[in-house]
């Protein structure tokens, strides 16, 4: 796993008004070929140049053929244009890379910026590719847009950058079970808000490397064509990571749907062919399971574009309640069909309540937590009455108002529709 602080560096960073603080050093190795110069703190670890420099060659090739930009040239901040490395105490037992957020060339269409890399010497020198693929992709993430304020599009490319640069060596398969452990959190939350609320430890960004996974296999997207989709040429932040998606996709609701069936079936043999080997231990954590005897409902809330699962231990018909000022879907994941009308569910059927926030709902906005609560009532008897049989009327009969006619509506469904939970395309 990567010790990535980045985002962490990144908050600081532009809370001190956007100053690019630099390590200092004793000395620099250049690299002919990339041109990255690999400054080091202390005289003996200028022998770990060499593995930085083969680690970025690979990098660079790798990532930058799925359409990544190149790194932005500094002004020759570190002494050249070329990209800077610090092997550097700074890093606090892990890397980063930092940013002065400040557009390198307004006049290109997109918001990038230089950076630069710092490496602590005390990792493994055996792990400097892993590190080094994930931090290098922070760079090229700086070149195209600096405005992303939520944590997975950050996390979740780098980690997959990893496998792109070396498959087999990535750490998705250690971080994507958090991913699947806290469906309930937004697509644009983060570990360190869980551990900052609910003192819940998380990888949770870094396991977005899911979403990653998804919008490669399942729609032909690397996380490039993502990142290029949110970028743009002023600054703000008003492309952000859902216009993205649904600018990749061409409906980021119905792909978050489709993606959330996926995530409910990995783990189990239904799971896409694509994460049977490489997540066997992601299944999605469900909230409990219902039956006709009692009710579920979510301990902290289900936020804006996450996901209340649960299971079904019964056959019997879905009674769902939830905050009224979202829009809610509802999706049986076990046979892939959104619930639109026929709330039956069947024993072991797993159920997927997404939110989708209010209707001005945007990546800017902060997502917040709604309240849901699942029940289940009895199947309805099968008395084999078939109804009375239909007859002409009596044209000498007086006409009732027919006030009080009409088939009953299930109580579910009447919940259902009151809370605008079924969805309607346009």
């Amino acid at each position: 796993m990567v010790n990535c602080k980045t985002l962490l560096i990144a908050a600081a960073t532009q809370g001190s008004f956007m100053v690019e603080d630099r390590p200092d050093a004793v000395g620099f190795t250049d690299d002919p070929e990339t041109g990255v110069r690999c400054h080091y703190q202390r005289a003996q670890l200028a022998t770990r140049c060499d593995l930085v420099f083969e680690a970025i060659a690979d990098s660079w090739e790798a990532q930058t053929a799925l359409g990544w930009p190149d790194p932005i040239p500094d002004d020759e901040i570190g002494g050249t244009d070329g990209l800077d490395v610090y092997l550097h105490d700074d890093a606090g037992g892990g890397a980063y890379v930092d940013s002065p957020y400040t557009d390198a060339d307004p006049d290109d269409g997109r918001r990038g910026a230089w950076s630069h890399m710092v490496i602590d010497p005390s990792i493994d020198p055996d792990e400097y590719d892993e590190y080094v693929a994930h931090e290098f992709n922070h760079v090229l993430q700086f070149a195209l847009d600096i405005d992303e304020p939520s944590l997975p599009p950050w996390e979740g490319a780098a980690t997959r950058a990893e496998e792109v640069t070396y498959p087999g060596h990535g750490s998705g398969p250690e971080v994507a079970p958090d991913y699947n452990a806290t469906p309930w959190v937004s697509m644009l939350q983060d570990g360190w808000w869980l551990w900052r609320e609910y003192e819940i430890w998380s990888y949770y960004e870094y396991g977005s490397v899911l979403f990653f996974d998804d919008l490669r296999e399942e729609h032909g997207v690397t996380a490039a064509d993502f990142w290029w989709a949110m970028s743009e040429e002023k600054a703000g932040n008003d492309i952000d990571a859902i216009d993205a998606y649904e600018a990749v996709t061409g409906d980021a609701k119905q792909a978050w749907m489709d993606f959330g069936v996926r995530r409910a079936r990995m783990g189990t043999d239904a799971a896409p062919d694509w994460a049977k080997d490489m997540y066997p231990d992601a299944a999605m954590q469900l909230n409990g399971y219902v039956d006709t005897s009692s009710t579920i409902d979510w301990e902290y809330g289900v936020a804006d574009w996450g996901i209340g699962a649960f299971g079904v231990d019964e056959p019997g018909v879905l009674v769902i309640t939830g905050d009224e000022s979202v829009e809610w879907a509802i999706v049986n994941a076990t046979t892939g069909e959104e619930i639109t009308a026929d709330l039956t569910v069947a024993t072991g059927d797993v159920i997927l309540a997404f939110n989708f926030g209010p209707a001005n709902f945007t990546a800017e906005s902060t997502p917040r937590l709604r309240e849901l609560t699942v029940g289940l009532s009895p199947l309805p008897e099968d008395t084999g009455d078939t109804g009375d049989p239909i007859t002409e009327p009596d044209p000498d009969e007086p006409k009732a108002c027919g006030c009080a006619s009409g088939t009953p509506v299930p109580g579910a469904l009447l919940v259902l529709a009151g809370l605008m939970l079924l969805r309607r395309r346009s």
